[in-house]
């Protein structure tokens, strides 16, 4: 009996869901559909991983779509340097904390567990 009402109730929430919830109309004068062209300004970096669900920057540097490179913003932190040196056959490291100064990696001295992904 108490299965038969936990299945009335799903599809009956399931019910109102496609009837008034899917039709994707916003009525709301504040939301804007239109999309943005960021052209080639888009940039990212490469990140490795350490505890607590953090990243450290590799090479303090931003990679751009259109092919250019920039330092990234200062104080970011980042990786000085690991052991052993970065290759795919090994999971874990050990890296050097640093913070990113004008595209440059200081040490700090710290030394914290990383991986990659």
């Amino acid at each position: 009996m108490a299965f038969k009402a936990c299945i009335t109730i799903i599809t009956a929430v399931y019910a109102v869901q496609l009837l008034y919830g899917a039709c994707g109309n916003s009525t709301d004068p504040n939301v804007d559909d239109t999309e943005y062209d960021y052209g080639d300004a888009t940039c990212l970096y490469s990140a490795i991983n350490i505890p607590n669900n953090d990243t450290l920057a590799l090479n303090c540097t931003l990679t751009c779509f259109n092919g250019t490179q920039k330092a990234i913003n200062e104080s970011l932190p980042c990786v000085n340097a690991t052991t052993p040196s970065l290759n795919s056959s090994v999971k874990h490291y050990n890296c050097t904390k640093g913070y990113c100064s004008k595209g440059i990696c200081y040490s700090n001295h710290t030394v914290v567990l990383c991986w990659l992904d």
